[in-house]
């Protein structure tokens, strides 16, 4: 899957990225953050992160952010971009892109362990389990347990349609996907869900007849 998203970038063809804060990272970020500390600040994780500027925007609530991206042009458009310093250091066989209260790590998101990305007090997953394949997506909950201790949360996006229709990525996450995968280590509430096929029409031109998206907070037990 690296070379496959190592081209993505390269030709620019990354829909997936928007310019503007996540909004349901705006309205249920207290229901994240709050009363996740460590010494100082919530720390947050946010897996297969891109350059996505929720970064700088967990920054200024007071976070410490700790990201994984695979693709090496997604941390120095972020860095370029944003117009940061940053400085890279070897850990444990990952880069670590650091800047103001950012590390972002440069590798697959399977591989890394808590030795290296330390102790997380949440998980904003803004499109990352949409964006593995289907037969890992166990596997990629299996890696949140690992990574997260009793306590903490995940904000989860996910979007569930015809897959039959429509082809990934992103891929359908179901509300009994989220239950399979999740259920057994995680307390699940749905914040919300909605219909975004009248929405989001480049969904529709590929064959979707319905779009459903929907927000999670997921709590680790």
């Amino acid at each position: 899957m690296h070379d496959f998203w190592a081209q993505r970038w390269e030709q620019g063809r990354i829909g997936f990225h928007s310019q503007q804060v996540n909004p349901q990272l705006v309205k249920y970020a207290d229901r994240l953050i709050s009363g996740l500390t460590l010494e100082s600040a919530p720390r947050i994780l946010i897996p297969l992160c891109g350059k996505t500027v929720d970064i700088t925007w967990l920054e200024d609530q007071g976070c410490d952010v700790v990201g994984v991206e695979i693709v090496e042009q997604a941390l120095e458009d972020f860095h370029s971009e944003q117009g940061r310093q940053f400085y890279v250091i070897s850990e444990n066989g990952f880069n670590a892109w650091t800047s103001g209260r950012t590390a972002l790590f440069q590798g697959d998101f399977f591989e890394i362990d808590h030795s290296v990305i330390g102790t997380v007090t949440g998980v904003w997953d803004r499109a990352a389990l949409v964006a593995v394949l289907p037969e890992l997506q166990q596997k990629y909950a299996d890696q949140l347990v690992a990574l997260t201790r009793k306590g903490a949360r995940v904000l989860l996006r996910t979007f569930a349609y015809d897959q039959s229709a429509m082809q990934g990525p992103p891929w359908s996450v179901s509300p009994q996907t989220v239950q399979t995968i999740f259920g057994e280590r995680f307390r699940i509430e749905l914040l919300e869900s909605q219909e975004l096929i009248d929405v989001l029409h480049k969904f529709r031109d590929r064959g979707a007849t319905s779009f459903i998206g929907s927000t999670w907070l997921l709590t680790r037990v």
